[in-house]
């Protein structure tokens, strides 16, 4: 990881650092996909996109999502369907 990379990814909560987990990268040369952090790891540089988004203090971690879309939805018969409040 480039250590200016590193300085930036030290100092995130661990809320954003959840956010690098739903970004993935298709590697051309070697036909895959691999995480973004594993290209972090790998030397790369973060996209200004991907560095505002998990910037963004508006934005709600992964966890907070699933938490968000457990709540409202149930999965019934292959699909999910709104609950019934």
């Amino acid at each position: 990881m480039k250590p200016e990379v590193r300085e930036w990814y030290e100092q995130l909560s661990k809320e954003q650092r959840s956010r690098l987990d739903i970004f993935s990268i298709y590697v051309a040369s070697e036909n895959r996909h691999k995480s973004q952090l594993q290209a972090l790891y790998d030397g790369e540089d973060v996209p200004d996109f991907i560095r505002r988004f998990i910037d963004d203090p508006n934005i709600p971690s992964v966890e907070e999502t699933v938490k968000e879309i457990e709540n409202k939805y149930e999965y019934v018969k292959g699909e999910f369907v709104e609950k019934i409040q």
